[in-house]
């Protein structure tokens, strides 16, 4: 009888070329994806779990004796500094029996110079204990304040208490007083060099000195939320934002801003004096000597949501993860793992921000994306724009050639048409601030999308509106294009109509003469209709951010739930995140490069910017060297240069096919 192969090997044979077909990239290039996948090894290797914390770690707090206190929603354990020793001090188990109360949850600890513990909860609770029996209420969930305890910082002796207001402890009435006109809302509180306390709100930073709040800095447009404070031994203040780090002057000026786009939750410096810093979704940020390197759960950690870190001096790092626990590692083997990771491959874009047009200009190198317009009373506004989407100033506009182009401005809609400048007034009750969208179509004319008023042509007396029979009038218009037959294309986000009515679709076609609304089907998925998951026959969602005419007449469509493209509306086929490497179904912009291979990003922390890639996607973040994770819009100019806009305002050009190395 003839030798037949085992049944085993052609299984795995048949797995090793499905591999190759639905993840191609982890075959161009095994030996570099081999060492990524043992680097994330090593690391997993070396976490070791703490017992006695629950798994929503919230804080790591280092004493000033060098014990570390971790606290998570129903534990506080200590870890002594001179032997290691974790003792589990208190427990949400133990405050009910002791008390009675329902305390709720545990969110902050803070540990006195003679040893009393504060715990701050989630509805406004606040207790102090002395680590034996005694556990004393000094807030109920009756009492006042009535919202979340996000920080609690002793200052000369005095516990000051953060959350639905600033509030002091009065040891002689054993009660809460509150400090501030009743407005104030405390995210974090800190003691600086000078012995101040600090105090930050969602948006400003204030010093409390004399029992006034002094305001110190107040966050800018393009700065997320306050999430943490940690004062510098040389006066500075080290402030984390949803949106990255920044560093006030004692006087409050900003020194520098550091890990733009992230969001921030703690701080720790080990003993060379280097920053780590906890990131909410991207892990942690590790200090190397070329730049920071994210290392999140991709890397080897438990989890991306970091809550806190500290590190103790023995040059450990303790990390409490949300929903994971408190872990410990050497930071010396992090680090080593961060050098020696694969560097950044994206190391040469050119990164701009949207305030600074004249900069824009210079780094573009090119008459096609830029202009000016020279406004009445002298000066000049520079305007630069990628793939027909206005960058500087931010605002709507859309350029529809070299030299032609249009933009919203204060007093109108400016137009520019080879040298020749002019304004139109906009409708009558449409602000400028109400414009979302412009397009022009193949015959000159110029269209507006507004907020809540539907679409806008434009006549040679005016302006015509459209699409209130559609729904069009109940939902901010988020894009409008037209293809090579003259119909014309828009994209909007279905919200509740005025009136309450729901709203009918988010994408619309007009044939010149009437509105189409297309809608999703009931989309069922079966083996018979799909040849791999993730891929289906009907629009993704009835929500539309944004669409883009492609060359061969298909409609791409970014939606909520995945890309749709569109042949016609009952020719429709979508993807969603079930294709391999696209991080998430909400895509924010969809473009189009010179082969033909579409492009997408996602307002979504951690997820970057995609592209096609054989049947599945590939993708770059952070975690590659990119400049910042959550974009809103990506655009190629005539080099096929990919342009990317960050949702804090910066954009950054990169050369195409290094980006995708």
């Amino acid at each position: 009888m003839k030798n037949r192969p085992s049944p085993l090997l052609l299984v795995a044979l048949l797995a090793i070329l499905a591999g190759a077909w639905l993840f191609p990239r982890y075959f161009d290039q095994p030996g570099a994806y081999a060492s990524i996948w043992l680097q994330r090894a090593q690391l997993w290797w070396a976490m070791r779990s703490i017992d006695g914390v629950s798994s929503e770690a919230m804080e790591i707090d280092t004493a000033a004796n060098g014990d570390l206190w971790v606290t998570s929603k129903y534990s506080v354990l200590r870890v002594a500094a001179a032997d290691g020793r974790r003792t589990p001090v208190m427990s949400l188990h133990r405050v009910r029996q002791q008390t009675g109360a329902d305390f709720g949850a545990f969110n902050t600890a803070e540990v006195t110079a003679d040893g009393v513990l504060w715990i701050g909860g989630w509805h406004g609770t606040v207790l102090r204990t002395d680590g034996d029996e005694d556990i004393r209420l000094i807030s109920t969930r009756e009492m006042a304040p009535t919202g979340r305890i996000h920080d609690i910082a002793v200052v000369n002796a005095e516990v000051y208490v953060g959350g639905d207001g600033l509030w002091r402890h009065v040891p002689d009435e054993d009660r809460l007083q509150r400090l501030d006109d009743g407005s104030l809302r405390v995210r974090a509180l800190a003691t600086d060099a000078a012995g101040t306390l600090v105090v930050a709100s969602d948006r400003a930073v204030f010093g409390y000195l004399d029992g006034r709040l002094e305001p110190r800095w107040q966050a800018g447009e393009d700065d997320g939320a306050i999430t943490a404070l940690t004062p510098e031994p040389d006066g500075a203040l080290l402030v984390g934002t949803r949106t990255g780090v920044v560093v006030l002057e004692p006087d409050g000026s900003v020194r520098t801003r550091l890990l733009a786009g992230e969001g921030v939750r703690g701080f720790s410096r080990d003993a060379e004096g280097r920053l780590w810093v906890a990131t909410w979704q991207s892990g942690v940020a590790v200090p190397t000597d070329d730049g920071w390197r994210l290392l999140g759960y991709t890397d080897g950690l438990p989890d991306d949501s970091v809550s806190d870190l500290a590190i103790d001096a023995e040059g450990a790092l303790w990390l409490a993860i949300y929903g994971r626990g408190a872990y410990r590692v050497e930071a010396a083997r992090v680090r080593t793992l961060a050098q020696t990771r694969q560097r950044p491959v994206i190391d040469d874009g050119v990164q701009i921000h949207a305030d600074a047009c004249a900069a824009s200009t210079q780094a573009l190198g090119g008459p096609s994306e830029s202009g000016q317009i020279a406004r009445e009373g002298g000066g000049i506004d520079r305007t630069v724009f990628f793939d027909r989407r206005q960058v500087c100033p931010a605002a709507p506009g859309y350029r529809a050639a070299a030299g032609i182009w249009g933009t919203v401005r204060n007093d109108g809609v400016w137009l520019h048409d080879t040298g020749q400048v002019r304004t139109l007034a906009l409708p009558p009750g449409l602000a400028d601030s109400m414009v979302t969208a412009l397009y022009r179509d193949h015959t000159g004319r110029w269209w507006l999308g507004s907020r809540h008023l539907g679409v806008f042509e434009q006549q040679a007396d005016g302006w015509r509106a459209h699409g209130r029979e559609a729904g069009l009038a109940a939902n901010p218009i988020q894009a409008i294009d037209g293809d090579a037959t003259g119909h014309l294309w828009v994209a909007s986000y279905p919200r509740a109509a005025r009136g309450g009515a729901p709203a009918k679709a988010g994408l619309h076609r007009f044939d010149g003469k009437r509105w189409e609304a297309i809608v999703p089907r009931k989309r069922g998925r079966s083996l018979t209709q799909l040849p791999y998951r993730g891929m289906f026959n009907d629009l993704a969602s009835r929500t539309a951010n944004d669409l883009r005419v492609l060359d061969d007449g298909r409609i791409a469509v970014a939606t909520n739930a995945g890309l749709s493209l569109v042949n016609a509306p009952d020719d429709i086929r979508s993807f969603d995140r079930y294709n391999l490497g696209m991080p998430s179904n909400f895509v924010h912009s969809v473009s189009a490069d010179a082969d033909g291979r579409l492009w997408m990003t996602h307002a979504y922390w951690g997820a970057g910017v995609t592209w096609q890639s054989g049947i599945g996607f590939g993708n770059r973040n952070t975690r590659d060297g990119l400049f910042a994770d959550r974009l809103v819009a990506v655009g190629h100019d005539a080099q096929d240069r990919v342009w990317l806009q960050a949702s804090d305002g910066r954009v950054a050009i990169y050369d195409r096919e290094r980006l995708m190395r």
